[in-house]
């Protein structure tokens, strides 16, 4: 049988896998802002499979954390769409403890000078290149999804303001990658 010839069933979801577009959002951008997001974090799982693939032999140690903090990522992402507004209330930001704390991991981790200790086995100059990559692509992941979600946040505040947590989830979650870097 040819392919345009077959017909596909879609795969039926949990419920809670499929949330109900917020009163008041427009429900094509709220979509979209799911969508979104969902696209964005598979694009950053491959990448840091493909960035990994070639460096784990070099740095076993590190790369396996970095594929860790890649599932953490897909995760998050998921109780991210289960805990999708119901409602129009404009949903308050997760509580952001020690934020300052995670701006410093943050930005440390991203200057060359700067990073964790190498694990036994591990070449530095990799786990260096390993760090700066994660913390750099999530960097960009966080930008893409805000900045989708603030341009389309008038037709949908509520799943904008979803977004938005998302990425702050973001920042605390590579915060706690580094701070919980295997030991030496």
């Amino acid at each position: 049988m040819s392919p345009e010839r077959l017909s596909f069933t879609k795969i039926g979801l949990a419920d809670e896998l499929k949330p109900a577009v917020p009163h008041g959002d427009n429900p094509v951008v709220a979509t979209a802002i799911a969508n979104h997001a969902l696209e964005r974090v598979d694009v950053f799982a491959d990448q840091l499979r493909r960035f990994l693939n070639p460096r784990v032999d070099i740095a076993p140690v590190a790369a396996v954390y970095a594929w860790e903090f890649a599932a953490s990522v897909n995760r998050l992402l998921l109780e991210w769409i289960r805990r999708w507004p119901a409602n129009s209330d404009v949903v308050e930001p997760d509580e952001i403890v020690g934020r300052s704390e995670v701006a410093t991991v943050f930005a440390g981790l991203a200057g060359a000078a700067c990073g964790p200790t190498v694990p036994d086995g591990d070449d530095p100059e990799t786990v260096s290149e390993i760090v700066q990559f994660v913390v750099r692509k999530v960097g960009l992941l966080r930008t893409e999804i805000r900045n989708h979600a603030d341009v389309r946040y008038e037709a949908a505040p509520a799943s904008g303001e979803h977004a938005f947590n998302l990425t702050s989830s973001m920042l605390r979650l590579v915060a706690h990658w580094a701070m919980n870097w295997p030991s030496a």
